[in-house]
């Protein structure tokens, strides 16, 4: 997956000079729920005064899935979701005035994801706490 990952990142420079910045916007449209997630982790863990290097089960994608549900559906939720965005990245690269839009939708796919694992979650720890 690192491969992967940064063979996707180094798309950007397959792009004309004058168009790279387009490419890195449409590129980052792409992995937004991927780039989102870590990002948002840190920071409420930071803020929490929790250590930043030790293990946990706080990404978003992971609160999808309740603790012994597979986790197949979530996975095909989120390919198919990153997929959109990535073909929405590449309309917006094509069409630079899309490129407010296709932020915009990123934003929203992200807030889905964040809100249902945040409810998720909040589900899990209330049911630890009354025995449920």
């Amino acid at each position: 997956s690192g491969f992967l990952g940064f063979s996707i990142a180094s798309l950007p420079f397959l792009a004309p000079a004058p168009r790279r910045g387009d490419a890195v916007f449409a590129v980052g449209i792409g992995l937004a729920l991927f780039l989102l997630d870590p990002v948002e982790t840190l920071v409420r863990r930071a803020q929490a005064g929790k250590k930043l290097t030790q293990a946990h089960r706080e990404h978003r994608y992971q609160q999808l899935v309740a603790p012994g549900e597979a986790a197949g559906g979530v996975s095909r939720a989120l390919v198919t979701a990153g997929a959109a965005l990535s073909i929405l990245g590449a309309v917006s690269y094509r069409k630079p005035e899309l490129g407010w839009l296709s932020l915009a939708v990123a934003a929203i796919f992200f807030l889905v994801e964040r809100s249902i694992g945040a409810r998720r979650m909040s589900r899990v720890v209330a049911g630890s706490t009354t025995g449920v």
